[in-house]
């Protein structure tokens, strides 16, 4: 939580999500929505915080990852 709370109060980042930088009260509210369908991205070497990713659904269109 504290990791994207960090985040949605960077108004540089958040000017091209929302347009403003979220509350802490916002965030959370945001991460209970969205568990289980947002992961942390973490660097592998020293395991620091680069952001998050997201899965979406694309309607009619099938694409392979990882190949």
């Amino acid at each position: 939580m504290d990791h994207l709370a960090d985040l949605d109060r960077d108004a540089e980042v958040m000017r091209f999500i929302t347009g403003r930088p979220s509350s802490i009260d916002e965030t959370a509210v945001e991460l209970e929505v969205a568990l289980g369908t947002r992961w942390l991205v973490l660097a592998r070497e020293d395991g620091a915080f680069l952001g998050w990713a997201a899965r979406s659904s694309l309607t009619g269109h099938e694409y392979d990852i990882g190949r």
